[in-house]
């Protein structure tokens, strides 16, 4: 019982340091900030860019920082993955 406790407690625990993780991607002057539950949490544009090319590199940076966040999650708990 105790143990089950404990493991839940370092769940919880785990969760909130996921969240509170950040990580920037950025594709031709556009950034985008995602915590580390995948939530946006910034999002910069690049007024120079035309539509097109604004809709392509908000792709990209998402992109980016999904890699990056994954990336960073699997090496903070490797033994989870």
């Amino acid at each position: 019982m105790f143990d089950q406790l404990k493991q839940l407690a370092k769940l919880k625990e785990m969760q909130s340091q996921m969240a509170a993780q950040r990580m920037i991607g950025e594709s031709q002057g556009v950034s985008i900030t995602l915590d580390g539950t995948m939530n946006i949490i910034d999002i910069k544009l690049n007024p120079s860019l035309d539509t097109a090319a604004q809709e392509k590199a908000v792709k990209a940076a998402f992109a980016d920082a999904q890699h990056k966040l994954k990336s960073s999650l699997m090496k903070s708990m490797p033994g989870l993955m």
